[in-house]
């Protein structure tokens, strides 16, 4: 038997003998394509190619590609570990051809490799067609020898022109083509009709692989134009391609599965193999581990999320299994012996997967318990239902004596509440067909006296809301009063949940972190729905309330954007960039002027506009560096240059202002950049290389670049980190780069091949794209990674380095802020300066600043307890003196009373004194505070069973503008309205007067 790593290998050596070059998986985070959440097929590396917006040195390609299919169109998630095939992530295996060989040779390589390479007999495979794809349907009958009988002509879906299931196009316009499928077939004794026909759905006939050609060019209007060069594009899943050879028919059957299921039962002490929960979490293991292995980490938007509810959703799995223990991180270990070799990242990189799945699973298991609590506990009595239309053939039964369901009653007990999700309160509906008077009644003869216990679980009885028709008469609540340990019990219908509320399903939301599609899981497997609009009406509530409490300010960029009227396609060529070497040349020509979004020949003073030159030594804004700033000067005029930037990815557009003079198309000029602004950028840029070096070093190589900024005045840089750094760190990470500086080792440059650049042990960054060949920027052994930007040459120019700040910005990012060069000099200046006025003020020196601090603060408290201790023989004076004027309300003592000049504290305290003092009483005090108003409510435990403090301080406080709450016995508000503060004290007498 060949196993899935064999598979993968012959397949790739397949076609690297047939001329294609193996190209390595692309990251699961497509480069530069907002269209795509993950990487979801293997053509997604090579869009731009078939685009003709990037050339490769080869025109055939072949790979094995990591893809991920949840969230957005392709959300395969709810379907995982419940079918045969469906999964988060897979391994696509495909060969390409861009411009070089199409249908025959395609259609050619994949027979041969079907029936030869892998031994399936030629009766065993049916193929499909596009309906007008007289070329491949020849091809296939006439030169494969397909029988007739097993192909299939797919057409247009109805009143739908080239939309057909075998007809492919990357998007509304732009490259498409049809393409031709061929299926397995399992034989007939699994049922399934062969695609096409009504049947097809069955698994008889399962896909194994996908032919795409790409020949034709869609316009806007629909038009189909033959593509200059037709492209090929075919992809297997190489887990239905290993099923298929392993003679299984899911696909958690194959080795790789039973390998990693195996493992999920051994970490979660299941004993059944073939249980769903285990094909969940041996599927979503490959995941989360390589989604953290390409940079993403669990947050609360983006792709994070995706991964947040991949690894809770598999941990949810694990309970389900009866495992309380985390067991999730530790299933990348069995991972890494099926697929490390394959993929050399998971083993790199083994460490930080492991540290950030450990510490989701720690975050979710603090609240998973109490989430999944609140939920049975919530629809427990829709099982209820279930169990009664089981056992009696109707939803609403009794009477019936508990004691008389013998061995069904038991078989509830064990099948509801004692499994290992239900450890829980079972609450029995009682709804007897009476009218609301005598549910009233049984409340109060039940509710008191029907708790009893039974092993480990208390059983409360109620009776429910729901209104029968007829009269519960005396003798039958004198009997249920007799037996008040065995009730008759009934349900009805109309008092039983149907659906999870969206309210429930918003609070595990937001308190205990079920996303949506958990509790959709949770809920289809006890076969109730989610309210999906309420949850969502839930969340956009949230929503407006966290936009109301927003305080952005938008900024708008002062600057010229060019216009869709600047065709890059007629320019003679890219800007050729000659900045690393040279900060001014006086060989440029200008090709084009954008003034008003209107392209233009001549521009003259003093209007703002943007140049395209030829080449140019101003450096255009990308990777974080900011763009170059200087002046252009021509034969008429002065042109300043504010900033540069990119235009259709070649182009260097530099934005600014007409001087001087005027200048036109085809001048030719001098282009010198701002050199001394230059040099501050290049500095900064050179320290981040460092710092991120250094960051790896002393927190682990699990960092790795969010983002940055390299300007000429700061660097910031945003990195993977699952913690604060801490001070010590922060030092230590400074004097290393420092340390480095001092080295003052030279830079080296070089371009080379991506894949040698990788091998070379090159720093490639989440999300960016790299074409084939890449620029290795290094500083002798200590940093090496892409980058186009510009640097020192050597590490001594940088000068020095300084960290100023360190922050969170998102889950999982962390975010340092620095100064380097004459800026990082600055900012020591400016706090020995602030330092030294300081130690003036204390009449101490700078070195024993910290000491003097010290003991102004120990001094600070000393008097902050002293101050505390006279405040509290304040309040109890004070409550003596109040407690005379408390008043008489139905036989309760009630205080309400306005102070003056009292702080919070003091006024709690008060309170408390109050109560001691008067023994049974309502006190209530308020006093103003800065522009507010403060209230403290108390009731003495004797009384809170009629009064309930955090009702009464929110009756007040409703009556000076605010709100508050608290417990029955003590509660806070806090108000805005102080000119009502005295009429608010007085309406408390008539409250408890109302409630008495």
């Amino acid at each position: 038997m060949k196993s899935t790593a064999d598979i993968r290998r012959e397949f790739l050596e397949f076609f690297a003998e047939r001329d294609h070059k193996i190209v390595r998986s692309s990251s699961l985070v497509p480069g530069n394509d907002p269209t795509l959440l993950f990487t979801n097929a293997g053509m997604v590396q090579f869009k731009d190619v078939f685009l003709g917006a990037e050339k490769r040195d080869y025109k055939r390609a072949t790979t094995a590609q990591r893809c991920v299919r949840a969230g957005g169109k392709h959300n395969d998630l709810e379907n995982v570990g419940y079918t045969a095939r469906h999964h988060t992530f897979f391994e696509m295996l495909g060969n390409f051809s861009f411009g070089d060989y199409f249908k025959r040779e395609a259609i050619e390589f994949a027979w041969e490799f079907l029936t030869v390479n892998c031994g399936f007999p030629a009766e065993k495979l049916w193929v499909t067609v596009y309906e007008d794809d007289e070329e491949a349907a020849a091809i296939w009958l006439d030169e494969i020898g397909v029988a007739p009988a097993r192909l299939s002509r797919i057409g247009d879906k109805p009143g739908k022109r080239f939309e057909s299931d075998n007809f492919w196009a990357m998007g509304d316009t732009g490259p498409c083509g049809p393409c031709s499928e061929i299926f397995y077939d399992h034989g007939p004794e699994v049922p399934g009709g062969p695609p096409g026909t009504p049947e097809e759905d069955g698994d008889r006939y399962i896909e194994i692989w996908n032919l795409v050609f790409m020949q034709f060019d869609r316009a806007a209007d629909g038009r189909m134009s033959p593509l200059p060069s037709p492209c090929v594009d075919t992809g297997m899943g190489l887990e239905r391609l290993a099923a298929v050879l392993q003679g299984v028919h899911s696909n958690y059957e194959i080795d790789l599965f039973a390998h990693l299921i195996k493992a999920a039962a051994e970490k979660t002490g299941a004993d059944d193999l073939g249980q769903a929960s285990l094909k969940v979490i041996a599927d979503h293991i490959r995941a989360c581990a390589f989604l953290v292995a390409d940079g993403v980490l669990p947050a609360n938007d983006g792709r994070g999320y995706v991964l947040r509810r991949i690894i809770r959703r598999a941990i949810r799995h694990g309970y389900k299994l009866g495992c309380k223990q985390p067991f999730f991180a530790a299933m990348v270990d069995p991972l890494v012996e099926v697929m490390g070799e394959a993929y050399p990242e998971l083993v790199d990189k083994r460490d930080q997967i492991i540290d950030a799945l450990s510490r989701e699973e720690q975050r979710f298991g603090e609240t998973l318990e109490q989430g999944m609590k609140l939920l049975e506990e919530s629809i427990l009595p829709g099982r209820m239902r279930a169990w009664a239309t089981q056992n009696f053939g109707r939803e609403s039964v009794g009477p019936v004596r508990l004691d008389s369901l013998g061995g069904e009653y038991d078989r509830f007990l064990g099948t509801y509440v004692n499994d290992s999700e239900s450890r829980t309160t079972v609450e029995f509906c009682y709804a007897h067909r009476g009218g609301r008077n005598a549910v009233r009644q049984l409340r109060q003869l039940f509710v008191p006296a029907t708790k009893r216990q039974r092993g480990d679980r208390s059983i409360f009885l109620f009776v429910s809301e729901a209104v029968g028709t007829a009269n519960i008469d005396k003798e039958l609540a004198e009997e249920a009063q007799r037996h008040s340990d065995v009730q008759a019990f009934f349900l009805h219908p109309d008092d039983l949940p149907q659906s999870i509320s969206g309210e429930l399903a918003f609070k595990l939301y937001d308190t205990f972190g079920f996303p949506l599609d958990l509790t959709r899981d949770i809920a289809r497997e006890r076969g109730l729905s989610v309210d999906e609009a309420g949850f969502e009406s839930q969340m956009q509530q949230q929503r407006d309330l966290a936009r109301r409490a927003s305080k952005f300010e938008s900024h708008h960029l002062d600057r010229l954007v060019i216009s869709d009227q600047v065709d890059i396609a007629v320019q003679p060529g890219p800007t050729n960039f000659v900045g690393y070497d040279k900060t001014a040349i006086d060989d440029a020509v200008i090709r084009r002027i954008v003034a008003n979004d209107t392209i233009v020949s001549t521009v003259d003073a003093p209007t703002e506009c943007v140049l395209i030159l030829n080449r140019t030594p101003f450096y255009a804004e990308s990777g974080g560096q900011v763009g170059d700033t200087g002046l252009i000067s021509g034969p008429h005029g002065v042109f300043k240059v504010r900033d540069t930037k990119k235009v259709g990815g070649e182009f260097f557009a530099h934005f600014g202002v007409v001087e001087s003079g005027s200048l036109s198309v085809d001048d030719l000029v001098t282009a010198a950049i701002d050199t001394e602004r230059r040099a501050d950028i290049v500095r900064h840029h050179s320290a981040t290389h460092l710092l991120h070096a250094a960051l790896r070093e002393i927190l682990g190589e699990h960092v790795q670049q969010k983002g940055s900024l390299v300007a000429p005045d700061r660097l910031r840089f945003d990195f993977s980190h699952f913690e604060p750094v801490t001070p010590g760190q922060l030092r230590e990470i400074e004097t290393r780069v420092n340390e480095q500086i001092q080295a003052n080792v030279a830079a080296s440059a070089e371009e080379m091949d991506y894949d040698q650049a990788m091998d070379a042990g090159a720093l490639a960054f989440f999300g960016d794209k790299y074409g084939d060949r890449v620029r290795v920027l290094q500083f002798g052994d200590y940093s090496t990674e892409l980058c186009g930007g510009t640097h020192v040459d050597r590490v001594g120019d940088i000068g020095a380095f300084k960290i100023v700040h360190e922050t969170g910005i998102s889950a999982g990012v962390r975010r340092i802020e620095a100064v380097a060069g004459r800026r990082a000099v600055a900012w020591m200046q400016d706090t020995d300066r602030a330092l030294r006025s300081v130690a003036e003020r204390l009449k101490s020196s700078p070195e024993q600043v910290g000491a003097r601090v010290e003991q102004l603060l120990d001094r600070s408290r000393e008097l902050e307890k002293e101050l505390d201790r006279i405040k509290q023989k304040l309040a109890s004076a004070r409550g003596s003196d109040l407690s005379a004027n408390a008043k008489d309300i139905g036989g309760v003592k009630v205080l309400a009373e306005r102070l003056e000049g009292v702080d919070p504290n003091s006024l709690r305290d008060t309170v408390d004194q109050l109560k001691n003092k008067l023994g049974s009483a309502i006190v209530v005090l308020g006093t103003e505070a800065g522009q507010g108003v403060r209230l403290v409510a108390g009731v003495t435990g004797d009384l809170t069973d009629r009064f309930k403090a955090g009702e009464l301080v929110n009756f007040v406080a409703g009556q000076v503008g605010g709100k508050g709450g608290g417990r029955a016995d003590f509660a806070q508000a806090g108000g805005s309205d102080a000119e009502n503060l005295g009429a608010a004290m007085e309406s408390v007498f008539g409250w408890v007067e109302g409630k008495s």
